[in-house]
């Protein structure tokens, strides 16, 4: 059986709210909703109800989130107006959406976008509604079967931040009283770079090109992206080394958390990112967690550019204080953290598994409309 395919445009109404400028985003109040999910707060809200939203500029152009009821959907992300409800069950929507992807949607090189004329090209197939919500009921399990997956992840690395603050102790006040340096004494930098999209070669090959976006987890095993050898000798591009840390220095993510991460295999990373290769006397994994146990007042540190976009500059990067213990018992605690580790793969492994999951449901539960299109 077949279903009709209707126009985006034909079930809602695509907006974009006045932006809240960072200085009036507030700690408490409704939440507010930018290009990457939650922002901050602010005094006032734009939608009572739930709503739909896209990403409309950026990096993660294109991106789907949903709002808290009695939010403010700033003008980074397209909120999905005046939507049909009797045509269009709003989580079928949504997984329709995630599954089509918005590519063919997005303009722009150098910053991506995504505009309410772009969306007029947008069609998605709409069977009755009871169908979408036997279809998005389907969905919503196989989705939060993952979210509890992601959860025992994040249990595990809140577990590793208790075992390094129960041996060490906070960073920034040092109440165990060790020795204490800069990082910049410690470590060296490396900044990262961007291979021309004008050279196709560049963008096929098998070294992953590190984004933000890619910065989910604290071990970086791969990337979406990656390029050729020849990218790395004829551009800006640099490697980082196995076991270098990885740090967001630039980008709206800035202004609510400070993703950081450790290479598990040589990588090049984008210009958002900058390396940090510690010295012989500090173990990398030590020196990521006292990175990772101070990501609040790192926070605390982020500043705003001209443009607006948020940055941790080179001065208060170089300057955060790292815990200088005996490498003896820097390795105790990295023992600690391979054994989380080994618990970490088996969770990786079932997450792993309710994605391919959640893939294969979507694949099912859409290819017919797709087929019929």
């Amino acid at each position: 059986m077949s279903f009709p395919f209707v126009r985006l445009l034909d079930v809602c109404y695509p907006r974009q709210w006045k932006i809240v400028p960072n200085s009036q985003l507030t700690s408490t109040g409704y939440p507010v909703y930018g290009a990457n999910g939650k922002i901050g707060y602010y005094s006032e809200y734009t939608h009572a109800e739930p709503t739909l939203m896209i990403t409309c500029r950026g990096a993660t152009c294109g991106t789907i989130n949903l709002s808290e009821p009695f939010s403010y959907i700033s003008g980074n992300a397209m909120a999905l107006d005046r939507l049909d409800e009797k045509r269009v069950d709003q989580k079928y929507l949504r997984h329709c959406l995630e599954h089509r992807g918005l590519g063919d949607a997005v303009t722009g090189a150098a910053q991506p976008q995504i505009t309410r004329q772009n969306l007029d090209r947008v069609a998605i197939p709409l069977p009755p509604l009871d169908e979408q919500k036997r279809i998005a009921a389907i969905l919503d399990k196989a989705d939060q079967l993952r979210q509890k997956r992601r959860q025992a992840i994040a249990l595990l690395d809140s577990l590793t931040q208790s075992i390094f603050l129960e041996m060490f102790g906070d960073p920034v006040s040092n109440p165990k009283e060790w020795a204490k340096e800069k990082l910049a004494d410690v470590a060296d930098f490396l900044s990262g770079g961007t291979p021309s999209k004008s050279s196709p070669s560049f963008w096929v090959g098998q070294i992953p090109w590190v984004s933000p976006k890619d910065m989910k987890t604290v071990i970086i095993r791969n990337a979406i992206d990656h390029i050729s050898e020849t990218a790395v000798r004829q551009s800006a591009v640099k490697l980082a080394p196995a076991n270098a840390v990885l740090i967001v220095v630039r980008g709206m993510i800035l202004a609510h958390s400070v993703p950081v991460g450790i290479l598990a295999r040589e990588a090049a990373f984008n210009q958002d990112i900058k390396s940090i290769v510690f010295h012989e006397g500090i173990d990398p994994r030590f020196g990521l967690w006292n990175l990772l146990s101070q990501r609040s007042a790192i926070l605390q540190e982020v500043s705003t550019a001209a443009h607006g976009t948020k940055r941790l500059d080179m001065d208060a990067l170089s300057k955060i204080p790292v815990l200088c213990p005996p490498i003896d018992l820097q390795k105790v605690f990295t023992n600690h953290h391979d054994k989380i580790l080994r618990s970490l793969a088996i969770s990786n492994e079932a997450l792993f598994e309710s994605e391919g999951l959640f893939r294969s449901l979507q694949h099912t539960l859409f290819s017919r409309e797709a087929d019929d299109q």
